[in-house]
């Protein structure tokens, strides 16, 4: 769907209080406005929240961020909701006399690291379909953009001033559809056309002097050396957008979904995921006080963001807007990258977010017997009481859900055995060489059979 009507009616806070007064079923969440009347109480209003018309004089609208040039704290806006102007041009490049061109040049020298760095992808029908997404919803501006591919198993996007776009490996492994990977990618792109990368790297000019300054522009802006997870936590703090550009931004990329015809609901749905996933992770491990992502130091998973970006999504459902979600397709496209990144996510040895996105996957995908089988590895590295049962119940369901490859029965055999279960491991590590013959790890196997086989 495209906005044809350019035109906006602000409102007054005045007329924003008069409305709210008349609106039925509204719900009350975060700033206040008052309400009218001659009387000094306020009412709370939210941003996102939607306005229903209670006696036909006042249409239905969506309370929103405030536009510039305008005095009123708050506005309801008809619906559809507003596209966000960009605040730079298609094709620009900074002046060269300002501190703007200074940064541009050191993102460039850094993306030249970027695009030979042995973290990179280079999978050209995977790298070609993400940056199809990306040309979707920049429009215009896809030219602007250089999309790259990082295999590091942590939720991230960055977007450089420059237009250089890193995508990394544990945010594809968790978005479940086409829609959900747009609500990033739309909001990162919504941060670089509303220039507030420059806007933050001047802030943290103010703080620092030298040459400290443009190194640690490059971490921040997600071209410094790739994959370094020592450094994210520095990163994150300092990458930390300001409140009101991460709304704008959120705005702004949900805005880009519908316009590029994807669900907007997806957007909310994804942060209800990193939540729950959040909420998992402290659950299983109380000592983990939040999530492994550099992505979420400078992207705070709230609940308020959340339910904002639900009732905006609803808010367009009212407007008459339908989007797709791409879900089979975006399986389809990771291919047989999905395996080697949930490989990744389990080598990182953090166990208790695993478990918490296993958890979540296998939700949303029950009848895929690899999510079982990755479950199960997790059990059998992490072997705390009762992981083997979990581990070799894991194994089972796989199978039953007809997953057949070799490492599935590796897995299965080695915790059997461990478990005191020799011909249930000799069994399953018999159908594992049967598999996979020429494994490098054949001989070994050989003589553990051997060796329960003479102990049985």
């Amino acid at each position: 769907m495209t906005w044809t009507d350019p035109f906006r009616s602000w409102r007054s806070p005045a007329t924003v209080s008069a409305a709210f007064a008349r609106a039925a079923g509204v719900l009350c969440l975060t700033a206040c406005v008052a309400t009218g009347g001659g009387k000094s109480e306020t009412t709370p209003i939210a941003v996102g929240q939607i306005v229903e018309a209670g006696d036909g004089s006042v249409s239905p609208g969506v309370v929103d961020v405030t536009p510039e040039g305008t005095d009123s704290a708050l506005y309801v806006e008809p619906l559809p909701l507003r596209p966000i102007p960009a605040d730079i041009d298609i094709g620009e490049r900074p002046s060269l006399e300002t501190d703007e061109a200074g940064l541009w040049m050191q993102m460039d020298r850094a993306e030249r690291q970027l695009a030979t760095s042995g973290k990179r992808i280079r999978d050209p029908e995977l790298e070609s379909y993400i940056t199809g997404i990306v040309c979707d919803l920049a429009d215009q501006y896809c030219g602007d953009v250089r999309v790259y591919l990082v295999r590091t198993p942590i939720f991230n996007a960055t977007m450089a001033p420059n237009g250089v776009m890193q995508v990394w490996s544990g945010l594809l492994l968790r978005a479940q559809d086409e829609a959900q990977l747009a609500a990033v990618l739309g909001h990162e792109i919504a941060h670089y056309l509303r220039r507030h990368s420059i806007k933050r790297f001047r802030d943290i000019r103010s703080k620092l002097t030298g040459l400290a300054v443009f190194r640690i522009a490059a971490a921040v802006f997600g071209v410094a050396p790739v994959g370094d997870v020592a450094a994210l936590g520095m990163m994150g703090s300092i990458q930390s957008y300001s409140r009101d550009h991460e709304r704008e931004s959120d705005f702004m990329g949900q805005n880009l979904m519908v316009e590029s015809g994807y669900d907007p609901m997806a957007a909310s749905e994804l942060w209800a995921q990193l939540n729950r996933e959040r909420a998992r992770m402290e659950e299983i491990d109380p000592d983990k006080k939040s999530p492994r992502s550099v992505f979420f130091a400078s992207h705070p998973p709230s609940e308020e963001r959340e339910e904002n970006l639900r009732l905006r999504a609803e808010a367009f459902a009212q407007s008459g807007v339908e989007g797709r979600r791409g879900r089979e397709a975006y399986i389809a496209a990771l291919g047989d990258w999905r395996e080697v990144f949930l490989r990744d996510e389990l080598e990182l040895g953090e166990y208790a977010q695993s478990e918490a996105l296993l958890e979540i996957l296998v939700d949303s995908r029950p009848e895929d017997g690899a999510l079982r089988y990755f479950q199960g590895e997790l059990y059998r590295a992490r072997s705390q009481d009762g992981d083997a049962d979990r581990a070799l119940a894991a194994y089972a369901e796989a199978a039953e859900l007809g997953y057949t490859e070799a490492g599935l029965y590796r897995g299965w055999g080695l915790t059997a055995l461990k478990n005191g279960d020799n011909a249930a491991g000799v069994a399953a590590l018999k159908t594992y060489l049967d598999l996979a013959p020429e494994a490098p790890d054949a001989g070994m196997i050989r003589f553990m059979i051997g060796s329960a086989d003479a102990t049985s």
